[in-house]
């Protein structure tokens, strides 16, 4: 199935882990609806512009490969509405000013390091000294929500009010720990709203995993 002219459901789902452990990753239509708004409003059209192949490592994840790589179930893989990708010889500075320019600002980018896992024990992990730079990078390009994944850090995995700079919430991998958001999802210094969907309440899930019946 085609989601947009240069991306197929099979390349949104597949997944090493989920081939590896059995698990079922195939999305529901609403599911399906998610991925092909990410990839018709984001992923083509960073693919057309630049006319470079667009590699997906992870796209959606259904509940249960959620489980398994210990993200969260309520995670926006699990909606069909997020994906890590990486296009080869493209600087984190050129994407990021044309994330801005065509897409805006409020785009959440993330940087997530590389760790050794199945057949590709050889290659070595992401340098946090690298996810920084590339942070920063995109931080300094205009992108207001510019994260880091799979380290510990939490000063640069928290998300910040774009106006007055108040930390929003506090994030320590899949610990949430400062919320300084209002009912309607604002800065409860300035009354910014923060992008994104947004429960009322911070969950209290933290880092823990389910047992998954295969």
């Amino acid at each position: 199935m085609k989601l947009s002219k240069n991306f197929s459901l099979k390349e949104l789902t597949t997944s090493q882990t989920a081939e590896r452990k059995g698990i079922n990753n195939n999305p529901n239509e609403d599911q399906i609806t998610g991925l092909q708004n990410l990839c018709e409003n984001i992923l083509q059209p960073i693919r057309d512009h630049y006319a470079k192949p667009v590699t997906v490592s992870s796209g959606f994840r259904s509940p249960n490969l959620c489980v398994a790589i210990g993200s969260s179930v309520n995670s926006q893989h699990a909606k069909g509405q997020a994906a890590d990708f990486e296009i080869f010889g493209i600087p984190n500075a050129e994407l990021a000013k044309w994330i801005v320019e065509n897409l805006g600002p409020d785009v959440p980018l993330h940087f997530s390091a590389f760790h050794p896992d199945w057949k590709m024990r050889d290659i070595e992990y992401t340098p946090h000294s690298t996810l920084n730079r590339s942070r920063e990078i995109a931080l300094g390009n205009g992108i207001r929500n510019v994260y880091l994944g799979n380290v510990h850090d939490k000063s640069r995995s928290s998300t910040y009010c774009h106006k007055c700079g108040e930390l929003l919430i506090g994030r320590d991998w899949y610990e949430l720990s400062e919320w300084h958001l209002d009912t309607s999802g604002c800065c409860v210094s300035c009354g910014t709203a923060c992008t994104g969907f947004l429960e009322k309440s911070p969950g209290t899930w933290g880092a823990k995993r389910l047992p998954v019946s295969l």
